[in-house]
């Protein structure tokens, strides 16, 4: 099994020149790290992931050459996050998995960088 992704973990994208980082809000399981953990939901270009820095993608290169402007990396997503960790879920949302990628429609394929150990701690957002 792969290990779990959490809140502010590095993702690269094979098109992008520079790294991002994936932002999840807080279901109520945390890592131990206090971080929350990630589900395939969240993947959200500009919420759960933000640009990474210029885009070197054939599409988006001729689109710049168009426009002037640098090719901004903003991923346009062809799909969801690729694999799940079976049979764990937070509030019915499946884990997301430290090996899952996430195809852009611009050609792109990204990918997490390998983080933290599989530990998780239960936090209820009541006392016990």
């Amino acid at each position: 099994m792969s290990d779990f992704v959490v809140s502010g973990t590095t993702l690269t994208c094979s098109c992008g020149l520079g790294y991002s980082i994936l932002m999840v809000p807080s279901r109520g399981v945390l890592h131990t790290s206090g971080a929350p953990l990630a589900t395939i939901s969240d993947a959200l270009p500009g919420t759960n992931i933000a640009p990474f820095s210029q885009c070197t993608a054939p599409a988006a290169v001729a689109q710049a050459a168009l426009t002037g402007q640098p090719p901004l990396c903003m991923p346009k997503l062809a799909a969801a996050w690729s694999i799940h960790a079976p049979g764990v879920t937070i509030t019915g949302l499946a884990v997301l998995a430290a090996d899952a990628v996430l195809p852009c429609t611009m050609g792109g394929l990204i990918r997490i960088q390998p983080s933290i150990p599989r530990q998780v701690a239960y936090f209820p957002a009541e006392p016990i």
